[in-house]
């Protein structure tokens, strides 16, 4: 499932990559941040610790917000978009989203093995509603897009997020 998880998310990349009236070099490469995430966070033997992979995406999500403000402008602070495919915030979203289960999924594998008994429940029902969320929500988009790019980048990032969210909790 996680293997199919990121396929799904490299396709959304691809998409986002392939349409180039809108692909941006800033949300394609804080997209391409996510993937080596979701591989290192699925390995036996990762190469980061889940909490530094956790920042980077957190900061990248940062990184986005705010170069996406200066790019834009105060003067558009109080008219910025929902979360559309290929904007800033969508693709924030989406690292905040893989930030949570790669956070959680270490302390989540130590609930069920009994090594901390507090908070597992918590954390259960975090990791299934954080990305069954963006994934509501990223369905909701596709189904409102024209182009059929930006449906399939919505709809791949969204079940990869789903899919991450069950293999985390398998």
């Amino acid at each position: 499932m996680h293997e199919l998880a990121i396929a799904l998310a490299v396709i959304g990349i691809l998409c986002l990559a392939a349409h180039r009236r809108r692909a941006r070099l800033l949300e394609l490469s804080a997209s391409l941040v996510m993937v080596p995430a979701m591989l290192d966070s699925g390995a036996t033997a990762p190469v980061l610790p889940p909490i530094l992979w956790t920042g980077i995406l957190i900061a990248t999500a940062g990184a986005l917000g705010v170069a996406h403000r200066a790019r834009r402008g105060p003067a558009h602070a109080d008219h910025e978009p929902v979360a559309v495919p290929h904007s800033p915030v969508y693709t924030a979203l989406g690292l905040v989203v893989m930030a949570a289960l790669v956070a959680g999924v270490p302390h989540l594998e130590g609930t069920a093995s009994g090594h901390h008994g507090h908070g597992g429940g918590s954390l259960v029902a975090l990791l299934v509603l954080v990305p069954t969320a963006y994934l509501i929500g990223s369905i909701a988009g596709a189904l409102r897009m024209r182009h059929p790019l930006d449906r399939v980048h919505l709809a791949a990032m969204g079940v990869s997020a789903g899919l991450m969210g069950i293999a985390a909790l398998s």
